[in-house]
């Protein structure tokens, strides 16, 4: 079973990229890079996607240093739980 986790766990981050939508040019100026950042690292458990808002972005300036503290936050709150829930 504990196989089994690794693979379902990347087969729903792989969907839920695959899923998102771009950003609209509005949603680039108004979004709170930290926010989105951390969503990024505790929700959905991915890689910082920074690059990938960029491309989306690309007539906004994007906030590089607050979404990555934010995805750093959220991120070591994902390993944490993911670390509890491996434990005997």
């Amino acid at each position: 079973m504990k196989i089994a986790r690794p693979i379902l766990s990347s087969v729903v981050v792989l969907v839920i990229a695959g899923c998102a939508a771009p950003m609209s040019a509005e949603q680039c100026r108004s979004t709170d890079w930290y926010r989105l950042g951390y969503r990024d690292g505790d929700v959905y458990g991915l890689q910082a996607q920074i690059d990938q808002y960029a491309d989306q972005c690309a007539n906004v300036a994007v906030d590089r240093n607050n979404y990555m503290a934010g995805w750093r936050d959220g991120y070591a709150e994902y390993r944490s739980r993911i670390e509890k829930t491996e434990s005997p």
